[in-house]
């Protein structure tokens, strides 16, 4: 099966998206990346797109049957185990999704961002974690268990909670796994879509009361 690294990015991390690709292009078979809102210089060595501005539902963007699809941050430095690491956890959980961050809900009716447990990626955890929500930066599955349409929805800077509503009507569970601390790192906090939403969560407490439902 093809292994492949999925970004999206954005004008305001052109600074970085190269770093984050570099950090992991030697590691699988394809790279590709969703430019939101420029025309990126050409390289031949990554799939490009350019289209409309699909925020960070873009890393899903050209992910096909047949392949352990890695969704990545544009933001973050991915360690040179990472994909041989993950592709060996991936096997203690057949028909899995599998990240390194994510939430369990607690229940309904509650902050998204503040209302459940939390586990980070930039944090250390010391046992794996069956979740409700995974973060789609340190995300990996096999698209023959689950090819997530999160493209076709309409909101914006929310592809966690969309990915984590498609598993749950799909009947796949989402494990995050144990990690120790700095095995990744962060290149820029500037503009991070926490910090752009966390204080207008409305509908990211919506979508949670409807994955609670599953539970």
């Amino acid at each position: 099966m093809l292994i492949t690294a999925n970004f999206a990015t954005w004008s305001a991390r052109k600074g970085w998206i190269d770093k984050a690709v570099s950090s992991i292009i030697d590691q699988v078979d394809i790279v590709r990346v969703y430019y939101n809102d420029y025309a990126p210089k050409k390289r031949n060595d990554i799939i490009q797109y350019t289209g409309e501005d699909l925020t960070d539902r873009g890393k899903f963007y050209g992910i096909g049957k047949g392949e352990i699809a890695f969704t990545c941050d544009d933001d973050l430095l991915y360690p040179p185990d990472y994909v041989e690491s993950t592709l060996e956890r991936m096997k203690e959980y057949p028909n899995c999704v599998v990240s390194y961050h994510g939430r369990k809900l607690k229940g309904k009716g509650l902050n998204y961002y503040r209302g459940h447990e939390t586990y980070h990626c930039l944090q250390p955890l010391s046992f794996d974690k069956t979740i409700d929500v995974g973060g789609t930066g340190v995300m990996a599955f096999n698209t023959n268990d689950i090819l997530p349409d999160v493209c076709s929805y309409s909101q914006q800077k929310m592809s966690d909670i969309l990915m984590g509503l498609e598993c749950k009507k799909k009947g796949i569970k989402s494990i995050c796994l144990k990690h120790n601390f700095g095995w990744l790192q962060v290149l820029t906090n500037v503009k991070s879509i926490y910090n752009d939403q966390v204080m207008n969560c409305d509908e990211q407490n919506r979508l949670a009361d409807e994955i609670f439902l599953f539970n």
